[in-house]
């Protein structure tokens, strides 16, 4: 029988729905009542965090069920729950709190030393901010904070038997199927780079070569377009034109047939322009990808099919620069951390 969740918590912590506000909302229609929540999430705000903690905590009767990959505040907010259980396949994550930075400015020395001195202001907040949650985890675990602090630092990704070992959590949910002790789950040499990218530490799992890659669907691609040109430009040479009317006009235009053929060729153009600037945001693969996009334009190409091609290979290149806010790049990067975790098999 599948569990309900009276409460479903994913995403950004302090965005909709995980946030105090929206939480104490609905444990307030559960009222006396137990009430089952599910998280799901990679983290966000240490203050909505510590307030949906205190929030299950004034509630009493709720069960934290852990799914998927959760970490940083997403597993503080779990800390008032009266029982908290982890699925066999899910990875449980704490780290040492940070803060953003955004600074860039010309300074003489007395300047210096104000922004150093304010540097070292925000360094004491944090190691306060650290004690704090190393406490609250102590207190759960039953374990000194000190431990707690190491562990932070550490930065790992925990299995859940290393999370129940911990006493983060209290169980590991029952699975239909008996789970391999020695089994470990196994992600391609590109998610795992991946992962890195995103500034997050690999799960425990075995790394394995790439079958397939990145550049394969964009060099089908081109392979299919260069085989509609020679298939088109075949059944062009047995057809005849008709010019029956409006000699002139037809002598000013290309053939239908031709026509059909440019349309098809600005199509698939713009198709492969739009496949190769995806390789912007991957760009410890874009080397290979162009080499194996550059050696299908052989000589004898279109010079407009390969200046297009080849420029969209350029910009693929430099990734574009935009200035995001800590929520847009949080997002971004839960996103695409959580389509990671869907991957692994």
């Amino acid at each position: 029988m599948s569990q309900i969740f009276h409460l479903t918590l994913t995403g950004f912590v302090g965005g909709e729905p995980f946030n105090a506000a929206s939480v104490r909302r609905k444990l307030d229609g559960y009222s006396g009542r137990h009430v089952d929540v599910m998280i799901d999430s990679f983290g966000g705000s240490l203050t909505e965090g510590l307030a949906i903690s205190s929030a299950f905590r004034d509630h009493g009767d709720v069960t934290v069920h852990f799914r998927g990959a959760s970490a940083s505040a997403a597993t503080i907010a779990a800390m008032g729950a009266k029982h908290i259980a982890i699925a066999p396949e899910a990875l449980f994550l704490v780290h040492k709190v940070s803060m953003e930075f955004f600074d860039w400015a010309d300074r003489n020395a007395d300047q210096l030393d104000d922004f150093i001195a304010a540097l070292e202001r925000a360094k004491d907040e944090l190691d306060s901010l650290d004690a704090h949650v190393a406490s609250i985890y102590a207190k759960r675990c039953k374990k000194p904070a000190k431990d707690m602090l190491e562990l932070m630092k550490r930065e790992v990704w925990l299995s859940p038997q290393q999370a129940l070992d911990y006493g983060f959590v209290d169980e590991i949910s029952q699975s239909d199927e008996d789970e391999d002790e020695d089994f470990k789950p196994t992600i391609s040499k590109a998610q795992a780079s991946a992962f890195k990218a995103l500034g997050l530490p690999l799960p425990p799992v075995d790394i394995k070569s790439d079958d397939i890659s990145i550049a394969s669907t964009i060099i089908n691609s081109i392979k299919d377009f260069f085989r509609m040109k020679h298939s088109s430009a075949d059944s062009q040479d047995g057809t005849a034109v008709n010019t029956t009317t409006n000699d002139v006009n037809n002598a000013a235009q290309p053939p239908q047939s031709e026509q059909v053929t440019q349309q098809q060729e600005a199509n698939n153009i713009a198709s492969l322009q739009a496949q190769i600037n995806e390789l912007r945001d991957n760009s410890s693969k874009t080397n290979d990808a162009v080499k194996q996009i550059l050696d299908i334009l052989q000589p004898g190409r279109s010079a407009e099919t390969k200046n297009v091609v080849s420029q969209a290979v350029n910009n693929a290149g430099t990734k574009q620069q935009k200035e995001e806010t800590a929520f847009e790049r949080f997002a971004k990067t839960s996103k695409s951390a959580k389509a990671l975790f869907d991957s692994l098999p």
